[in-house]
């Protein structure tokens, strides 16, 4: 009795899924665990930074930095709300400005335009 032999190429190719497949499966698992550690490693640092934050709270409770009298706050206050009306100020005139110039802009083009329009007009009555 014989029995069936397959041919060569059929067990070399049978061989090479099974090694490619194996060579996936390391594959999936190395990616998976090192998906693993830096999810922890992003948890770990936004702890850190919560801890960093709390204690910059507390540390500005008990020692401000700037220790100003309430005359100071208030002139500086004072001061940032000059320049804010200040620059706005400025931005209104810049878009009058700008509005102005494309005004400026639309009646030259305007005007060069009908004067090319009278001198194609002259230009057809010398020809007729």
């Amino acid at each position: 009795m014989d029995w069936y032999a397959p041919p060569d190429w059929f067990i070399i190719a049978i061989l090479l899924l099974f090694a490619l497949l194996l060579i996936l499966i390391v594959v999936w698992a190395i990616r998976r665990s090192h998906g693993n550690v830096r999810k922890m490693e992003i948890e770990v640092e936004k702890q850190k930074l919560d801890l960093l934050a709390k204690d910059l709270d507390t540390r500005a409770k008990e020692h401000p930095f700037t220790k100003l009298s309430t005359d100071q706050i208030q002139s500086i206050r004072t001061l940032e709300d000059e320049n804010e009306l200040i620059e706005l100020n400025n931005y209104h005139k810049e878009k009058i400005v700008e509005a102005r110039l494309r005004k400026l802009e639309n009646l030259v083009r305007e005007a060069k335009l009908e004067r090319m329009i009278l001198k194609l007009d002259l230009e057809e009555k010398k020809v007729k």
